[in-house]
């Protein structure tokens, strides 16, 4: 299973007039399927990236993640996940 974001300018249209480089916000993802689903997050079509090591974006079946995005640009809208924790 994969879960897509939205594109950085949708990320950063949704958060509101008052976004600047440097605004963060959490994601949890939470995936409850009882066995082998295990889903992928995926970046956007345009203007997100995925930071982090590898396998920082696979969330297995039973448990979950919480991501920070950070904006990384506002007249280019872009957006940074990284992988809290483990």
């Amino acid at each position: 299973r994969a879960l897509t974001t939205a594109t950085g300018a949708e990320i950063v249209t949704a958060l509101g007039d008052g976004v600047r480089v440097g605004t963060s916000f959490e994601l949890t993802v939470v995936n409850v399927a009882a066995a082998t689903h295990a889903i992928t997050f995926t970046a956007g079509a345009s203007g997100v990236t995925l930071g982090g090591v590898a396998g920082m974006a696979t969330v297995a079946a039973a448990t979950s993640a919480t991501y920070v995005g950070y904006v990384t640009g506002v007249s280019t809208p872009a957006v940074t996940f990284y992988r809290k924790g483990g």
